[in-house]
């Protein structure tokens, strides 16, 4: 699912939540988009970050990709905001934790390890969603 169809699943939950309660069904429709979305985040992030990318422009990429489309719900915005800080946080300690520990990464290893933080960021998004 490609991001844009991920954040217009949020902003059609959230627009429904305002007029009626939510099904079940749209209720998880509701929580699978946004960890779909924290995943793609952590995907995005933890790639950028292997790759040398600096916090302040891992920050601005992740704003344009994941903030811009909810630029006039400040509701929503502030929701994909916060994600986007926890993201940033979660993968500059993951970084500094491997290279304290000298793990040696290499170019050709970038996409695994960040579709695995990707994984693993949905799984626990997941995981707390239900609880």
């Amino acid at each position: 699912m490609n991001t844009k169809a991920i954040l217009t699943a949020v902003l059609l939950l959230a627009a429904s939540a305002t007029f009626a309660a939510p099904s079940e069904e749209d209720k998880q429709k509701g929580i699978e988009a946004f960890c779909n979305a924290a995943a793609n985040m952590a995907y995005d992030s933890m790639l950028s970050g292997l790759k040398g990318e600096k916090h302040p422009a891992i920050q601005k990429k992740l704003e344009a990709k994941y903030l811009k489309p909810f630029a006039d719900d400040k509701n929503l915005s502030g929701i994909m905001g916060e994600q986007i800080k926890y993201t940033l946080k979660k993968t500059e300690v993951i970084l500094k934790e491997a290279k304290q520990a000298g793990l040696k990464v290499k170019p050709a290893e970038y996409e695994e390890l960040a579709m695995e933080a990707g994984r693993a960021e949905m799984e626990v998004c997941m995981k707390n969603m239900a609880e």
